[in-house]
């Protein structure tokens, strides 16, 4: 068993850990540092998108968590990207299961996970934790058996950064089928995920971290946020790209770096989001991040590399990005096998021969239910009339058709057994029966028959 502070020698993936009052929470920058992020980042750094490990003789696994609230940091941000509180079990690099935290709503009031009947003899545990909250870990245990941190895991680290692509999220997938997630467990790779939802703005602290970070390979999926947010211009976001590729380098000058473009994103791929001279479509964006790679090459780097998003999700995959940006699960999937496949395969510039292709894992996808799903509803929200509501697929997607006219029609996300609104960020909805009820409080109860 190990408790409070004595927890922070079982993450893997963090940073820095904090420990106070009998816990360990894991960051994923520097947290005695926050103040060089902003808010904003802090919070997304304070995410838990990392891995406990340890090896033991145990029959079984058992967690006491409680999410943090940590402070400094950009609590708006933390409720829109909360949800359910999920943990996956893999022994010996083959999934186990999965188990969700007993309260519905993410808050800091504690919860216990166990696994069991885990097998006879020595095993190496690895729990992938959830990855849109901050987590402060009280307790693990093994069943009474003893249990010691992964010392001496050889396994090459991979350092991926990136925006909410690549941290992922509890409406795009679960904590080990994020796109890095899936890539690395496919070629038996440590992952350190540096994706931050809605913060990838090349940060130069953060460059600072991933240059001080140890790691054998890197990767810069960058543009997204910054196209979208309208944070640089042509003038300016070639530099900071330069320069922070520059800044890691100090620490990592051999380490191989792959450079990614944004993958498809529709809306934007030929206009900016200000029609202001400067601004760049997602098109020229890709094509200022090649530049800049090929700027660095012809200086001698030898050792950065580019690679266009749209060979990860291109226009024909658009199907797989629920909300026309970001992929659910089927896109995470099919995104890490083919990022292994091109930078970790026999031709890959990364780490070259961990991926084959013929060794492909086999991944079970959640079941499509959006179809199940359809029909009326009657809508219960706390302190309010009763309402009703009606789900229909158009195009291909969920949406919800409210009798409320404050309430205009929007698109449902479903991930089994969860729902998620997206322009309710934060609520989430989970399966159960005739009915799904909400983090927020809601009930929606089915009437009726099934469109």
């Amino acid at each position: 068993m190990a408790e409070g502070a004595a927890i922070a020698a079982f993450f893997d993936g963090a940073l820095s850990v904090e420990c106070s009052d009998g816990w360990a929470r894991p960051w994923r920058l520097r947290q005695e540092e926050r103040e060089l992020y902003g808010k904003s980042l802090s919070a997304m750094a304070s995410c838990a998108a990392l891995r406990l490990c340890l090896r033991t003789t145990g029959h079984s696994l058992e967690l006491s968590a409680a999410v943090g609230k940590p402070e400094d940091v950009d609590e708006e941000a933390l409720r829109r990207t909360a949800g359910p509180l999920e943990y996956e079990l893999y022994v010996d690099g083959n999934f186990v299961a999965s188990k969700l935290a007993s309260d519905l709503e993410a808050t800091e009031r504690g919860h216990t996970v166990s696994f069991s009947d885990l097998g006879e003899g020595e095993k190496n545990l690895e729990l992938w934790l959830p990855t849109c909250v901050p987590l402060d870990v009280y307790r693990i245990s093994c069943g009474g058996e003893a249990a010691e941190p992964l010392k001496d895991d050889l396994r090459p680290v991979w350092l991926c950064y990136g925006s909410s692509i690549t941290h992922g999220g509890p409406s795009a997938a679960s904590p080990s089928c994020t796109w890095p997630a899936v890539s690395a467990r496919a070629c038996n790779l440590r992952l350190m995920n540096m994706g931050f939802g809605g913060e990838c703005f090349l940060d130069q602290a953060v460059a600072r971290a991933i240059r001080d970070a140890a790691c054998d390979c890197l990767v810069l999926k960058v543009g997204i946020n910054i196209q979208t947010m309208s944070a640089l211009t042509a003038r300016t976001f070639q530099p900071a790209l330069l320069g922070f590729i520059q800044t890691v380098r100090d620490g990592h000058s051999k380490t191989p770096i792959m450079v990614v473009s944004p993958i498809w994103y529709g809306p934007l791929e030929e206009k900016a989001p200000l029609g202001m001279p400067g601004f760049m479509s997602l098109q020229e964006v890709r094509k200022s991040i090649c530049q800049a790679v090929s700027t660095l090459q012809n200086l001698g780097d030898c050792n950065v590399f580019y690679r266009d998003g749209l060979d990860l999700l291109g226009k024909s995959d658009a199907h797989l990005l629920y909300d026309d940006l970001h992929p659910g699960p089927e896109g995470n999937i099919i995104m890490g096998h083919r990022f292994a496949e091109f930078e970790f395969g026999d031709r890959g510039r990364l780490l070259s021969g961990r991926f084959s292709s013929q060794q492909r894992p086999s991944y079970s996808l959640p079941e499509v239910v959006n179809e199940k799903l359809q029909g009326g509803y009657l809508v219960d929200m706390p302190g309010e009339n009763r309402s009703g509501i009606m789900l229909q697929l158009r195009e291909g997607k969920l949406v919800a058709f409210s009798q409320r006219s404050d309430w205009p029609p929007q698109l449902v996300h479903v991930r089994t057994p969860f729902v998620f609104l997206p322009r309710c960020p934060g609520v989430w909805g989970k399966v159960d029966g005739q009915s799904i009820s909400f983090s927020n409080g809601a009930t929606w109860t089915r009437f009726g028959l099934t469109k």
